[in-house]
């Protein structure tokens, strides 16, 4: 299943943020994306999430969709650019 984001625009789009950001988003997922939470929300759910968290800032999807690879969490299903994840 192709995604219509193609991965150089999410790493393009990962790699404007600082790598305090990159860390603090990263760590984010690993500690709040559970699978009880993707029953729930998808991609774009868990970057409002994050953005509204203690420790959130703004962030594009592309940069969500990139960090979630990073930190582990991978599309299962895609609804144009939005993914459920895990």
């Amino acid at each position: 299943m192709d995604c219509p984001l193609l991965p150089q625009q999410r790493l393009l789009a990962y790699a404007q943020l600082s790598s305090y950001e990159r860390q603090l988003l990263t760590d984010w997922i690993r500690a709040h994306v559970t699978r009880e939470l993707v029953w729930e929300y998808t991609s774009m759910g868990i970057q409002s999430l994050f953005e509204e968290s203690d420790f959130g800032f703004p962030i594009t999807h592309a940069q969500m969709q990139q960090a979630l690879i990073e930190a582990g969490c991978y599309p299962e299903a895609i609804d144009a650019e939005t993914w459920v994840v895990y």
